[in-house]
């Protein structure tokens, strides 16, 4: 039985996966995929839990339409939903299907941050949502976790190894000649003797920032050298990106609690606040995706900050809780 459940339950992670993936890239993306194809395939449980799982995510987006809704009763003021339109979706024992949408989010929430989950519980060191954390290692080197991050230390007489499982660190290397400091992450890695850089896993890759100095970044055999206030993406294809310049104090803020925006659209707003929220905002509405954000805000209350975007962006927001909000 115990073994049973636990195969369920992998295949419902394997499901959310795909259905976060689907969300993020389209349907018509995910169903042409190769890997996805072959995954349906295996089993008829997995096709099975894919679709019921896909159909509750489907009805999310239904409740987030609905939410928006609103009927205009003034030049400027608008009305609620009113609560049978909320009920005709989560039907009259409301508070169980709330459950079930929740459970849903939050394991599509989970999905979301599952690549490496099993080596992070492990990690040498590791940060929980919304916590930075700094370690010093004991030649005099400093890092700094950022939100949901995790990586593991090996100190050797040849070298100072870091791997980066998941999220960004940035390092401030001690100076010593005889042992390069090298970070690990996605396909290659970045070498430094002293300097500070700082690095972050993403969907795509893993990205290299230079602080001061100059740091190696390689992919197998291809090396690029950087130097202060350059950038490179490590593609999850082996591949080394454009070198381009970043603006220093932007890339660091979130070591000072603080986060930058300059002409960001809201879609990626909403996905760097995601990484410091322990619950799930979610855009309803298409049309404010690429609405442009600018401004300095403070990453230790992101319900302050989610209200902040609704004042300046005139925007509504509809929380079915404190952990699940619907921004339209």
């Amino acid at each position: 039985m115990g073994l049973q459940k636990k195969t369920i339950e992998q295949i419902e992670e394997a499901a959310a996966i795909w259905i976060l993936k689907m969300d993020s890239e389209g349907e018509g993306a995910v169903q042409e995929d190769l890997v996805f194809q072959d995954w349906l395939k295996q089993s008829g449980d997995h096709a099975s839990v894919f679709y019921a799982l896909k159909e509750i995510w489907r009805e999310l987006d239904d409740v987030g339409s609905v939410l928006s809704e609103t009927t205009r009763t003034g030049k400027d003021n608008y009305a609620p939903v009113p609560p049978s339109k909320i009920y005709k979706y989560f039907g009259t024992d409301h508070i169980q299907q709330w459950g079930l949408i929740a459970a849903m989010v939050c394991l599509v929430f989970t999905a979301s941050y599952s690549t490496g989950y099993f080596d992070a519980f492990m990690a040498d060191e590791t940060t929980s949502t919304g916590e930075i954390r700094q370690v010093i290692l004991e030649d005099g080197s400093h890092i700094r976790l950022n939100s949901n991050s995790a990586l593991n230390i090996e100190m050797t007489r040849f070298e100072r190894r870091i791997t980066l499982i998941k999220g960004e660190a940035s390092f401030d290397v001690a100076k010593d000649p005889t042992r390069p400091f090298v970070v690990y992450a996605g396909t290659g890695q970045a070498k430094a003797l002293g300097t500070i850089y700082m690095v972050r896993l993403r969907d795509e890759g893993a990205v290299v920032s230079v602080i001061e100095s100059q740091v190696e970044v390689g992919v197998g055999r291809t090396r690029k050298m950087l130097h202060a206030a350059e950038r490179v993406m490590i593609g999850t294809d082996r591949r080394l990106g454009q070198v381009e310049t970043i603006d220093i104090i932007r890339a660091t803020a979130w070591e000072r609690g603080k986060i930058i925006f300059e002409n960001t659209p809201l879609s990626e707003v909403i996905a760097e606040i995601n990484t410091h929220f322990s619950g799930y905002i979610r855009l309803s509405n298409p049309e404010i995706r690429d609405i442009q954000v600018n401004g300095v805000f403070e990453l230790s209350d992101p319900l302050a900050l989610v209200e902040l975007l609704e004042e300046s962006l005139n925007l509504k927001s509809t929380r079915l809780t404190d952990h699940l909000i619907f921004l339209h």
